[in-house]
């Protein structure tokens, strides 16, 4: 029933020692109150995966420096534009990243991103441009 409700996030502000954040599948839609989860400075771990959020990635992502794990798998189907440059992801991108099939734009320079890029990457069919300079895949630099 939260979740149906813009004001979800509001206990979350209160919680600024919280690592691990997991709202997966929790039926959340529209747009992300950043205003509410800007104190979660020691977030390690942010889970929203398969939930309908309209909203951009909030900038605001980029200031929690101890942010290792982002998953918005099935998040943004209307996403076209993904920047995660500079960011300590270090995982493989999820093959269920081609769900984004607006996706125009993707960059993730100077990041630490492993494995190979999925083939489900060739279902992007609107991707214009792709920037992945400095990005360290499979132990070597490309």
């Amino acid at each position: 029933m939260a979740s149906q409700s813009t004001k979800w996030a509001n206990p979350l502000s209160f919680l600024s020692n919280l690592q691990g954040l997991q709202l997966s599948n929790c039926r959340i839609f529209g747009k992300i109150p950043t205003q509410q989860l800007l104190n979660l400075t020691s977030l390690s771990v942010l889970a929203m995966d398969f939930n309908s959020l309209s909203s951009p990635i909030p900038s605001y992502l980029s200031n929690l420096t101890s942010l290792f794990v982002l998953d918005l798998t099935n998040t943004w189907p209307q996403l076209e534009i993904l920047d995660i440059s500079a960011t300590q992801v270090q995982e493989p991108l999820p093959t269920s990243f081609a769900n984004t099939t607006l996706l125009r734009y993707f960059r993730a320079q100077n990041c630490l991103l492993r494995g190979p890029l999925p083939a489900s990457m060739m279902n992007l069919s609107k991707l214009e441009r792709l920037e992945l300079d400095f990005v360290v895949a499979n132990g070597r630099e490309c």
